[in-house]
């Protein structure tokens, strides 16, 4: 929030914003006797913002004082100046019209130090102009925009005069600022499916970060949830996806509530499986939208987020190992091989064929860098029981959470992951032998002078 109660010196009916420096310069410029002017000192700001919550309480403490600035002459005072300093209401309507604003005056306001001194041969107050704000709840009063207009009523005293343009516009937006309640970001959940049959389906789920409100609560909030599948259509169109709706589910507490002084609810909201998931069905992608429907408080409301999609993928889980050596044949037959790293069939620094890692093993080929997929085609199925890729040294090689990925059509892949070490060789031994012909190898990371592999061979379960 802007700093509360700054000062902008206003001028009227002169262009907007003015300073009363340059007026009061206005002012002896057009004058050919040379006028002794007097003005309200110039003030740095008149943009003020106030923020108001449902409970009465501002945003940000307000002190219900602030001094404007002292009065001030072009030139010293010729005798001793006393001058008078009122609100005056009848300049909101001018100010309006020239602005093209729709201010209203603020009321609730007592000036402290209105009668200023100067001192015959001084050119500024002793004192300041000080404004009081008797009653806060005028800004809440349901206008947005109140306006203070303070101006030099009268001088006591001879050989000065009112500058024209000694006006000061204090500005006030006050705005009504509801505790709105957020929904999370969506989430996503791999349904594992392995050796026949599901490994992590579950009759509950509890579900992370998923309702926030901008500010501590000032009293319960409560926030009612509903699971819209009219939502399905439009995110399958949107994304390019063909997800049904998760079957058999339920909130287990439809409402959560924040606790008045907390930003997020104590307890997590929480999904249950009539069925533990049983009608999943391997192949098939699941969704649910969960919808924030009424959100009951003081103060408090539904934010612009209000929708988070969970979205359930079911996943062919790869179970592997990390070996010494290899289980199975390895293939020497590469008719059909395409060996791609990051799309690209060479590399992209020597240009050399991926293809010379199954080719001409023993020589490298080029770096690969973390998150660029190897990805090999054997342009046939085979029936893979272990990868193993050799490295320059261990030096080049990753010690990192590798990904392998492997597919019979190009389309559903089997995925599993292996925490790899610094070695010349990893060896990965599928615990079951899988019908293969893609195979995807991610780094999330890269060797100590980068990865540079040598070679990579395949090994199958059945007699080549």
């Amino acid at each position: 929030m802007k700093t509360l109660f700054k000062y902008l010196l206003m001028s009227m009916p002169l262009a907007v914003s003015l300073l009363l420096m340059t007026a009061c310069n206005d002012d002896e410029s057009v004058d050919p006797y040379d006028i002794n002017y007097v003005y309200i000192y110039s003030p740095v700001s008149t943009e003020n913002t106030l923020e108001y919550k449902g409970n009465g309480t501002f945003l940000v403490d307000i002190a219900p004082e602030c001094i404007v600035n002292p009065v001030r002459c072009t030139k010293p005072a010729p005798t001793d100046l006393t001058i008078h300093i009122n609100v005056d209401p009848s300049l909101v309507d001018s100010y309006n019209q020239a602005n093209g604003t729709n201010y209203t005056l603020l009321k609730s306001v007592q000036l402290e130090n209105a009668t200023l001194h100067i001192k015959k041969g001084e050119y500024i107050s002793a004192d300041s102009l000080k404004v009081h704000y008797t009653d806060m709840t005028e800004f809440q009063s349901g206008a947005e925009n109140y306006l203070l207009p303070i101006a030099i009523t009268s001088i006591e005293g001879s050989g000065a005069s009112i500058s024209e343009n000694s006006k000061i516009y204090l500005t006030f937006s006050s705005i009504y600022k509801v505790n709105t309640v957020t929904m999370g970001a969506s989430k996503s959940m791999n349904l594992e499916y392995e050796n026949g049959g599901f490994t992590n389906l579950t009759e509950r789920l509890e579900l992370e970060n998923m309702l926030t409100a901008d500010w501590a609560a000032d009293d319960d909030i409560n926030i009612s949830l509903e699971m819209d599948p009219s939502l399905i259509g439009a995110y399958n169109a949107v994304n390019g996806t063909n997800y049904v709706l998760m079957p058999n589910t339920a909130f287990e507490h439809s409402t959560v509530t924040i606790k008045k002084g907390a930003r997020t609810p104590q307890e997590k909201v929480a999904l249950t499986f009539s069925d533990a998931m049983a009608a999943v069905n391997l192949g098939e992608n699941y969704i649910l939208p969960i919808v924030i429907s009424e959100v009951n408080g003081v103060g408090a409301g539904i934010g612009k987020t209000t929708t988070a999609y969970l979205v359930f993928r079911t996943v062919e889980k790869l179970s592997l190992s990390v070996e010494n050596v290899p289980v199975g044949t390895a293939i020497n037959d590469f008719t059909g091989w395409n060996i791609t790293v990051n799309g690209s069939a060479t590399g992209a620094n020597w240009g050399d064929s991926w293809m010379g890692l199954v080719t001409s093993p023993g020589n490298y080929v080029d770096y690969m860098e973390a998150f660029e997929p190897l990805e090999i085609d054997m342009g046939k199925l085979e029936t893979v029981s272990a990868i193993q890729i050799q490295y320059y040294s261990s030096s080049y090689s990753p010690s990192s959470t590798t990904t392998i990925e492997v597919s019979s059509d190009g389309i559903n892949y089997k995925v599993g992951q292996c925490e790899l070490t610094a070695a010349r060789a990893h060896t990965l031994v599928f615990q079951y032998p899988a019908e293969v012909r893609y195979i995807r190898v991610t780094y999330s990371a890269t060797g100590r002078y980068g990865t540079l592999l040598t070679a990579v061979n395949v090994y199958t379960s059945t007699d080549e």
